[in-house]
């Protein structure tokens, strides 16, 4: 699993880390009321009022430098993770050998 998107920083606040943690982790698919229980979604709308909503949200400006500052911040981290994670000699044989539809024989690089 890859944890991008902010999916680092952004949970935890919301729902706490324990639930964070499990969502992340098991990246289960759940149901939007669901999400919105958690606290992970603020309204939900008919799909025919999405544009109307999102347009009314995003001339509020709700977004603020702050949150923009921890969101580079976690993409910067999520990078950094995934650069060790794919950029290893084990992650290049690990796709050879799907290609090649045999087992990887990994290095431990």
């Amino acid at each position: 699993m890859v944890i991008t998107g902010g999916t680092s920083v952004l949970p935890p606040p919301l729902v706490g880390q324990g639930a964070a943690r499990e969502i992340v982790l098991l990246a289960d698919i759940f149901e939007a009321a669901v999400a919105q229980r958690l606290g992970l979604l603020h309204r939900l709308v008919e799909p025919e009022r999405l544009d109307t909503e999102v347009l009314a949200l995003t001339d509020k400006r709700l977004l603020n430098r702050l949150l923009e500052t921890e969101l580079e911040r976690a993409f910067q981290n999520e990078i950094g993770a995934i650069m060790r994670c794919f950029g290893t000699a084990d992650a290049h044989e690990a796709t050879v050998a799907f290609r090649e539809k045999r087992p990887p024989v990994f290095q431990g690089g």
